[in-house]
């Protein structure tokens, strides 16, 4: 492992004062800029920033980087405290209208962290069933939310929309905190129908949350839609956080992967969890068990070439510039109708698309009309000469996607 792998692992591997002092005096000035940028983009500032406080190595960066850190820190913190006021307020609604919702993800995970801060938070997943979920956004509207991209649908679009979307689109009231009412956690891109949504519901746990009785996930089913979230839906793009989720469920508890790879009969689910787990290890050792699962499974286990690409793309060590998905999405075109259109939703954003890029609370118009050409230069100069390359075949882009087809084509 080379000393940048190490120093974005380096909470993880827990690296001592002398050997972090080793690492970042032997990167150059763009590695230590990558260092820090993945750490902003893959949103684990905090957990960083516990580590560099707690081995007292704070020292050992300048002030720029610390204030970098402490920055998205901060902002968490107060984005954490608003999910948690937001949870307590939507789940009094649902416990009105007689409602069963199971909490996904990063409210799933909230208890699994000793301090609550450590883990950032941006919107509120939840599980509903199919029967359920149109009554749970009604009660939502009912009670003063609004849909953030306003498409104002009625019953049956919102019915024709959740056929080919596994959530229904967000809404949010007064404060930017979204909320995703979901009838599924794949998408039907991914999987027809759906292998886990089912065994979240049957094995659901409660737990006590701040006061109130909620349900999340069974630890085994969370781990496995971080896994899926993580592989097969982002494609390990932008997604390392779910590293230290999974270590830190890890170090609390005796998880038994051999035992979670058994409960499944769906391949390309197996696959997904050889694959992960393969990334997670592949320069230290991280989950329990995963030598006995890659030796009593090898007729799913990935190449090495596979686990080496999906690992480097998730440390953005592949600099690929366009999201491996829309990547995907963007070749597949086979139209220059359908083509021209993805190119064009793609550079021009709506009002609420650009506060939702910019992670901004402004919204008069000039903040608005200024941001909207800053992002239209930006993926201009990003989406041009990227497709331009894709359609002739050419360069890296047109490299990184012949992988990215290489990785869904083992995973199908």
């Amino acid at each position: 492992m080379d000393s940048l792998e190490n120093l974005i692992f380096a909470p993880l591997k827990l690296l001592e004062k002398k050997d972090f002092k080793k690492n970042i005096e032997s990167i150059n000035y763009q590695q230590r800029k990558h260092l820090f940028n993945t750490i902003i983009l893959n949103k684990f500032s905090p957990i960083y920033l516990n580590y560099l406080y707690s081995k007292k190595i704070d020292e050992l960066l300048n002030k720029n980087e610390i204030l970098l850190l402490q920055n998205q820190s901060k902002r968490f913190q107060i984005q954490n405290l608003e999910v948690i006021k937001e949870v307590l307020y939507i789940d009094k609604i649902f416990k009105k209208y007689n409602l069963s919702p199971v909490y996904l993800k990063g409210v799933a995970l909230i208890n699994e962290f000793d301090d609550i801060s450590l883990r950032s938070q941006y919107d509120i997943d939840i599980l509903f069933s199919k029967k359920e979920v149109f009554k749970a956004y009604q009660a939502l509207k009912d009670s003063g939310y609004s849909e953030y991209r306003a498409t104002k649908k009625s019953l049956n679009k919102l019915k024709d929309y959740s056929n080919t979307h596994h959530h229904l689109p967000e809404l949010r009231r007064s404060t930017n905190i979204m909320i995703e009412l979901h009838h599924r956690v794949t998408t039907s891109y991914d999987f027809k129908k759906c292998p886990l949504t089912e065994k979240i519901f049957n094995n659901k746990e409660s737990f006590n949350f701040f006061g109130a009785k909620i349900f999340k996930p069974s630890r085994n089913d969370l781990l496995i839609h971080l896994i899926l979230h993580f592989s097969i839906q982002n494609l390990f793009c932008n997604t390392l956080r779910v590293f230290f989720d999974i270590n830190q469920i890890e170090k609390k508890y005796n998880i038994d992967w051999i035992e979670i790879y058994n409960s499944y009969e769906n391949v390309k689910i197996k696959k997904a969890i050889l694959l992960s787990l393969g990334v997670f290890n592949k320069n230290f050792s991280m989950t329990n068990s995963f030598v006995k699962l890659k030796d009593k499974f090898p007729e799913n286990y990935p190449s090495n070439e596979i686990i080496d690409y999906c690992y480097d793309q998730a440390l953005n060590l592949n600099k690929t510039k366009i999201p491996p998905r829309k990547l995907s999405k963007i070749a597949k075109k086979k139209s220059f109708k359908s083509l021209f259109l993805e190119i064009f939703y793609s550079l021009f954003l709506s009002r609420d698309n650009v506060i939702h890029t910019t992670k901004s609370s402004k919204s008069n118009i000039l903040y608005i009309f200024y941001s909207s050409l800053i992002l239209f230069f930006k993926r201009i100069n990003l989406y041009s000469f990227s497709v331009i390359k894709l359609i002739f075949r050419k360069g890296k882009v047109y490299n990184d996607y012949k992988k990215i087809k290489k990785i869904q084509n083992w995973i199908n």
